[in-house]
């Protein structure tokens, strides 16, 4: 299953918030940790918004719940607002999309591979 992952950093400096220095430590160990996972073929790929507050990526796991079980052991799990949304894959969307098409009698074009 294929998951689009974002998180944004909360503000620091409020009441309660995390420090600058602790922002910094749990960033590094998130990047180090989805590097590796990455190489792995766990992360699809992904990269930080212009500007450094937010990161996205896609995530390649079996389930929900291991989708949660992941991000929530990244270092910034914490410091970050997260949104997870399942990906239906386009070859996926693409057979449904021609049988949709079939059962309405629209002529189905071949794609070019």
């Amino acid at each position: 299953m294929l998951f689009l992952v974002t998180g944004r950093m909360k503000s620091s400096g409020t009441a309660g918030s995390p420090s600058p220095a602790d922002l910094v430590r749990a960033g590094l160990g998130t990047l180090e940790t989805l590097v590796a996972m990455e190489h792995r073929g766990v992360v699809r790929g992904g990269g930080i918004a212009a500007g450094g507050s937010a990161i996205a990526f896609i995530l390649e796991v079996t389930s929900g719940d291991e989708a949660h079980d992941t991000i929530v052991r990244l270092p910034s799990y914490a410091q970050a607002d997260w949104t997870v949304t399942p990906l239906v894959s386009f070859e996926r969307d693409l057979a449904v999309t021609r049988e949709a098409a079939h059962r309405l009698g629209i002529a189905d074009r071949e794609t070019t591979k």
